[in-house]
């Protein structure tokens, strides 16, 4: 591989999931990160309200993919931005 080929560098992100009243809930979480481009593994645990995700999708995207099944990640808005500490 040459030097001036780009590489996706993959990470893994936690997000705090609320509005899952079951493991049926969870795998629909599941279903919807694993399916954001992008998305290498995803695994939610329904007992700690948490996704793992890794891969190189964007924050922003994996909240968005959450809301859209009609759950949400508390403390994460995507209409504003956090300003950097």
């Amino acid at each position: 591989m040459s030097l001036n080929q780009a590489v996706p560098i993959s990470n893994e992100l936690a997000l705090q999931v609320a509005g899952m009243t079951c493991e049926s809930c969870a795998r629909t979480v599941e279903r919807v990160l694993a399916s954001v481009p992008g998305v290498r593994s995803a695994a939610v645990n329904f007992a700690r309200s948490l996704a793992v995700v890794s891969g190189t999708a964007q924050a922003a995207e994996l909240v968005a993919a959450v809301e859209g099944a009609g759950f949400w990640c508390p403390g994460r808005s995507l209409g504003r931005q956090r300003r950097a500490r």
